[in-house]
């Protein structure tokens, strides 16, 4: 403990030194939770914990209907589109540098963004952003995230072992950086070094998968059943990042997997594909790709009704990989898909009343209830 403590201050200076910041300000803003955003609306003053003491909902819905995609849709902080707190995957841009990638996510609509370890930092810096970068890259990035008003939200894939020093400083990074969830694949048998992390950082851990190799039958990853597996009696901020596009890549309904995974899905890569592929070698031979939500076959309405239901609040990262240079009018598309996704079920809850239980016109509001 004395050794992070000691790490995240000279980080914490460097940072706040580079960026003219108060200490008091770096401190409060990396803080903040959904807690803070809907008691700044009045929606939820007293959010209760529906898991872990860091994951804040509003289960009470006096005046923000319990039943929207998110009880915060209209959180205080501003960074929800149609109630989900959705951003880029700086990898979606990674033809270009992350000071690029934050600038493109600020043009698609979005206000959060989630970083990949060894992008190029900036056109004028080369050197790669990562947990392995020098203190002054870190805070070279805090200050352009806080220029565009862009909030880091998560990082991965990263990969994590048994090595416990290498570990740390992936967590030592993501705690000074503010950034509250770390996506990674682990190695096998690091499980209980990786919970005994998250427990002593406070940060969430989200499995990532890929798709189903052919080639190597030894990667389990891919499926929903194997990673619930690894988290299911472990700390509840341990979970899965959910990408529904190499679900695809493995033949399974991005719905079948979310339901699977019901209660332990803390991120979410979400994508719609052209098509459904057996494995990830097939669907690189058929020409699988990206295509914009709504368009593909895999039905991301469902799947977004399916998080809505399951009362998810962590972020959803858009990694689209397709049209690596143009993609942006194309994120775009998905980013308004959610938004009208949004409007459309606030509508529906105003109308049916959802908040009231007790309210006959509920039922027929496609808006149900949240599982508690």
């Amino acid at each position: 403990m004395k050794r992070l403590f000691t790490f995240s201050i000279i980080a914490a200076i460097a940072l706040i030194a580079l960026s003219a910041a108060p200490i008091e300000t770096f401190a409060s803003e990396n803080a903040k939770s959904d807690e803070t955003c809907c008691a700044s609306e009045g929606q939820c003053p007293k959010a209760e914990a529906k898991c872990c003491a860091s994951e804040r909902q509003c289960p009470k819905a006096e005046k923000c209907c319990a039943s929207c995609p998110c009880s915060c849709a209209n959180d205080g902080c501003g960074l929800r589109v149609g109630g989900f707190l959705i951003g880029c995957q700086a990898y979606s841009f990674n033809r270009y540098s992350f000071f690029e990638a934050i600038e493109k996510t600020k043009e698609t609509g979005c206000k959060v963004i989630e970083a990949y370890p060894g992008q190029k930092l900036s056109p004028d810096d080369p050197r790669p952003f990562s947990h392995e970068s020098p203190v002054d890259v870190w805070a070279k990035a805090k200050i352009k995230l806080d220029q565009e008003g862009i909030k880091l939200v998560n990082y991965g894939v990263v990969g994590m072992g048994n090595d416990e020093e290498a570990n740390r400083k992936v967590f030592d990074f993501a705690k000074v950086m503010g950034i509250p969830c770390i996506t990674s694949e682990p190695a096998a048998g690091c499980f209980d070094l990786l919970e005994n992390l998250v427990k002593e950082y406070d940060i969430k851990l989200a499995i990532h998968n890929h798709g189903k190799s052919g080639q190597h039958p030894e990667y389990k990853y891919w499926d929903p059943e194997y990673v619930l597996s690894c988290v299911k009696d472990r700390d509840c901020r341990m979970g899965a990042c959910a990408d529904t596009g190499h679900w695809m890549r493995s033949n399974i309904k991005p719905v079948d997997g979310l339901k699977i995974l019901d209660g332990r899905i803390i991120s979410c890569h979400l994508k719609d594909l052209n098509k459904f592929s057996p494995t990830r070698e097939e669907a690189d031979q058929s020409g699988a790709h990206d295509v914009p939500y709504g368009k593909g076959a895999g039905d991301l309405k469902g799947a977004l009704d399916e998080l809505q239901r399951q009362g998810f609040t962590g972020n959803i990262s858009i990694e689209y990989e397709h049209n690596w240079t143009t993609s942006v009018p194309e994120i775009k598309e998905c980013v308004d898909f959610v938004r009208e996704y949004g409007a459309k079920c606030t509508q529906c809850c105003q109308k049916a009343q959802c908040a009231k239980a007790e309210d006959k016109t509920a039922a027929a509001c496609e808006c149900k209830k949240l599982k508690k």
